[in-house]
C-alpha cells in the first residue's frame, strides 16, 4: 500500500479486489437490490456508532454525526421507497416509482398502500412508527440537511427540533426498532405478493 499524500497518476478509485476480508463483492447474494441498499446504510450508521462505544473511532462523534444520521435517514427512506413500489404493484399491477426525498410523503403513501394491501397492517404501531419518521423529516425535509452545511441559497441548515447533545446508542437503538418495523411492512407485502401469484 502506498501511502503518497497526493494523488498518484495511475490512481484509479474502483479498483478489483483480490483479499476477501477487504474487498465487496458486488451482485453476491442479492447485492444490488433495495434491501441491501438499506441494510448498507443501516449497518454502516451501526458500525460507526459501536466504533465509537468501543473507542476504535479516530473521530470525535461531533465529527461524523451528519453521517450516521444521514445513513439513518437514507436508509430509512429506502424501506419506505421499497413499501411504495411493492404495495402498488400488489394492488394495480405497476410499481409506482415516483417518489422524492420528502419523508412525510413517502411514509403517507407507504401507509396507505400497506393498509390497503394488509388489512392486519391495521393492527401495527403506525402511529408510533410515523411519529419517528416524521421526527427525521422535521430534521431535514429534502434529504439536503444532513449532507449539506450550507442551502442552496447559501443559508447555514439549521437542525431544528432536536437536542444540541445527541445520544447515539439511542439513535442507532430507536432506528434499529423502526427499521425491524419497516422490514415487517416489506416482508409482509411480499408475502401478499407471493399468495397473489399462486394458481
Amino acid at each position: 500500500m502506498r501511502d503518497s499524500f497526493w494523488p498518484e497518476a495511475d490512481d484509479v478509485i474502483f479498483r478489483e479486489g483480490f483479499h476477501a476480508a477487504t474487498t465487496a463483492e458486488l451482485g453476491w447474494f442479492g447485492m444490488g437490490t433495495q434491501t441491501a441498499y438499506a441494510d448498507g446504510f443501516m449497518a454502516a450508521a451501526d458500525q460507526l456508532i459501536e466504533n465509537i462505544e468501543q473507542g476504535l473511532l479516530n473521530r470525535h462523534p461531533d465529527e461524523i454525526f451528519y453521517a450516521i444520521a444521514f445513513l439513518y435517514r437514507h436508509s430509512a427512506e429506502t424501506r419506505l421507497k421499497q413499501i411504495i413500489a411493492a404495495a402498488s404493484y400488489h394492488l394495480a399491477g405497476s410499481a409506482d416509482i415516483r417518489m422524492g426525498h420528502d419523508l412525510a410523503d413517502l411514509w403517507s403513501r407507504a401507509r396507505k398502500l400497506l393498509t390497503e394491501a394488509r388489512e392486519d397492517a391495521m393492527g401495527m404501531p403506525l402511529e408510533r412508527a410515523g411519529k419517528l419518521i416524521l421526527e427525521f423529516h422535521r430534521l431535514d425535509r429534502r434529504s439536503t440537511a444532513l449532507r449539506y452545511a450550507i442551502t442552496a441559497e447559501g443559508q447555514h441548515h439549521e437542525l431544528e427540533g432536536i437536542p444540541r447533545n445527541i445520544d447515539l446508542v439511542n439513535l442507532r437503538d430507536v432506528m434499529k426498532r423502526l427499521n425491524n418495523f419497516l422490514g415487517t411492512c416489506i416482508a409482509m407485502i411480499e408475502e401478499a405478493l407471493q399468495g397473489h401469484f399462486q394458481l
